[in-house]
């Protein structure tokens, strides 16, 4: 077989099998591009949930972090870590827990007897000087964070819908992968149905996971020595699949109604054409 032989096949392939299909009905690729992007942002959420993929970024403000020796609290779909120690990943995660004193702040003795005017460094290195970034009210900024922590309540409690929050995008990269399939299949109406029950799922979990804004992550950032919150990459995610899988179902349902409207013209002439004869 001469190059120019197998040329001219990949080119025939590639216009009969692509070209050809996407330009007879665009709405459908359109549809299938899009399904399998947020079948790929859901993937990334769920699995990169276990430790890199957050909802939310709790920052320590200083003195805090120079005490504890930790940075930042951050939550995932799965659970929390504190720096990079993360809890053990549960798809019926609980919001209602945050992490406790023990987690956060080490057993220091001397963060209680801090003096107020830290003495002149000392030449011997087994007596290092106190760091004078360190202000006097430090045990008091301590306690604050100590007890914030401990005493933590949520606006409502998130016990009895701990599944909610990351199950239904399980569910949906499922159906997603099931649809894609079924296009494939040409099995539209199903695929529709599919796509929509996707879709619905999608914007109950992501309704959900802004809810946890309200009533968690806002109450969190009132803790005394936690300072700034930073969004994370899986609400991004989140939101994105959920707009992917809404105009993904509204194509197709343009793409079916133009098919039967097709198909019932197309059996209107053709009784028309038997009639004539």
């Amino acid at each position: 077989m001469t190059d120019e032989n197998l040329a001219e096949k990949k080119n025939t392939f590639f216009h009969t099998y692509i070209i050809h299909p996407v330009k007879e009905n665009p709405l459908k690729y359109a549809s299938v591009t899009l399904i399998a992007l947020s079948s790929l942002f859901l993937f990334i959420l769920l699995v990169g949930s276990v430790k890199t993929i957050y909802l939310a970024t709790f920052y320590f403000d200083e003195p805090i972090k120079v005490l504890t020796g930790k940075n930042e609290i951050k939550f995932t779909l799965y659970g929390y870590c504190v720096d990079d120690n993360c809890t053990k990943p549960s798809l019926a995660n609980n919001f209602d827990k945050i992490p406790s004193s023990s987690e956060v702040i080490p057993s220091i003795p001397t963060l209680i007897s801090l003096p107020s005017n830290p003495p002149i460094p000392s030449s011997n290195p087994s007596n290092p000087p106190i760091p004078s970034s360190i202000p006097s009210s430090s045990p008091n900024d301590i306690a604050a964070l100590s007890n914030g922590l401990n005493d933590f309540k949520p606006k409502s409690s998130m016990a009895n819908i701990s599944g909610i929050f990351s199950i239904p995008y399980l569910l949906s990269l499922i159906i997603n992968t099931f649809a894609l399939i079924l296009l494939y299949l040409k099995l539209q109406i199903i695929t529709i149905l599919s796509i929509i029950i996707s879709t619905i799922l999608n914007i109950f979990s992501f309704a959900f996971d802004l809810f946890l804004f309200n009533q968690v992550f806002n109450v969190v950032a009132f803790i005394p020595g936690i300072g700034s919150l930073q969004i994370g990459s899986g609400i991004y995610l989140a939101g994105l699949s959920t707009i992917l899988l809404f105009i993904a179902s509204i194509l197709l349902c343009i793409s079916s109604f133009k098919n039967l409207a097709k198909n019932s013209k197309g059996s209107k002439d053709t009784i028309g054409n038997i009639s004539n004869a």
